[in-house]
């Protein structure tokens, strides 16, 4: 066998699983979950060559060989009788992984999908869109004024659009703006809270999920 039975007997002995048991297990494909996903990824890296199969076969018919055979090439022996063993074992690690990341990746989605549900649904929101909107029309008046929407690409623009003297941002004018107003009359814009006029709370959970990434770690299990 390949060198390193040892360190091989030692992954056996973790298991604490007969060969015999071992060799159900992997025959069910781990029906049951009785090998945690760290084992099948070691399983994974003892697969017998072809050469090693060929030196346990050649055995096969000498009693005495098989039975001097230490804890892992018996293993081995009886393993490489299993209808493919090779596949079943990378199926059950496909799998486990699989499981693994659904189970890491399920809050994630939840929270991108409140958090998309929460922008969409905000009317305060909406409301803060369009004084953004009317702020572009009257600084764009005879240019590119009237304009019915805009790309929201373009928000990150409000930041470093700035006053004439450089001290002040559009950004911090909005902000200032909308707190004039709020803490005016109170019915301009919004009415039914004493703070600032929109305090999401899944969008800034959120804020570093992408699509992209969660694609990412659903994906081909040789990603790591």
């Amino acid at each position: 066998m390949r060198s390193g039975p040892r360190t091989f007997t030692i992954l056996l002995k973790k298991l604490q699983k007969s060969n015999e048991q071992l060799v159900d297990i992997i025959m069910n494909c781990d029906r049951n979950k009785e090998i945690p996903l760290d084992m099948w990824e070691q399983l994974l890296k003892y697969i017998p060559t072809k050469e090693e199969v060929q030196s346990l076969n050649d055995i096969e018919s000498d009693p005495d060989a098989v039975a001097s055979l230490n804890r892992a090439d018996d293993f081995f022996f009886q393993a490489v009788s299993i209808y493919h063993y090779e596949e079943r074992i990378k199926a059950v690690n496909f799998r486990k992984k699989f499981e693994e990341r659904i189970k890491n990746i399920t809050p994630k989605i939840r929270a991108l999908i409140k958090a998309s549900t929460e922008v969409v649904k905000s009317e305060k929101l909406k409301n803060i869109l369009t004084l953004i909107l009317g702020f572009g029309n009257y600084f764009n008046f005879g240019k590119r004024g009237n304009a019915t929407g805009f790309k929201l690409e373009t928000l990150p623009k409000i930041c470093d659009t700035k006053s004439t003297d450089n001290q002040l941002t559009l950004l911090v004018y909005l902000v200032e703006t909308v707190e004039l107003i709020f803490s005016g009359d109170g019915h301009v814009l919004w009415r039914s809270s004493p703070t600032f006029p929109w305090q999401p709370r899944w969008p800034w959970r959120s804020s570093s999920l992408t699509c992209r990434s969660c694609r990412w770690d659903t994906g081909p299990s040789s990603r790591r």
